[in-house]
């Protein structure tokens, strides 16, 4: 975390602290499992930036390996490796498609508390060489030296 005198503050976004996961509705490819499989993203970095006296003005930015989103939770090993092998080679071309990036800037915010906010983040996601609007809904606290956010947000 960085801080200057314009309580502008940069939280560097860590996976090792952190925890993020897709829940992804079983359809097209995934469909002839009948399991909506948790992924969870191992690989990921980013910063959120941002000014508590006008939060519209902070932002964020996420960037995912596709190579690192992994099937969680309790699917068998068999249907496991078939999952992330489709995903992989034929739902996200990861080799093809190496990085996901989300950037968000547009932001509205009400208090919710002390320290916490109820958002709306829009920006620009890039996923599998496409490039469209997405908007994201959290909740974030922010505290001391750390900021922590969750929230939920079907793909375009």
């Amino acid at each position: 975390m960085m801080q200057d005198a314009k309580t502008l503050t940069l939280y560097r976004i860590e996976p090792r602290p952190s925890r993020f996961t897709v829940q992804v509705t079983a359809g097209g490819l995934l469909s002839a499992f009948g399991h909506n499989p948790v992924i969870a993203v191992r690989d990921f970095s980013g910063e959120a930036r941002l000014e508590v006296d006008r939060l519209e003005t902070s932002s964020v930015h996420v960037e995912v390996q596709a190579s690192s989103l992994e099937v969680a939770g309790d699917v068998n090993e068999k249907d496991r490796r078939e999952i992330e092998r489709i995903m992989h080679e034929r739902v996200l071309e990861s080799a093809t498609y190496p990085t996901i990036v989300f950037d968000g800037s547009a932001v509205k915010a009400t208090a919710a508390g002390p320290g916490q906010y109820r958002v709306e983040i829009a920006g620009k996601l890039s996923l599998h060489g496409v490039t469209g609007e997405q908007t994201i809904a959290a909740r974030v606290i922010v505290g001391a030296d750390r900021l922590r956010a969750s929230g939920e947000f079907s793909l375009f």
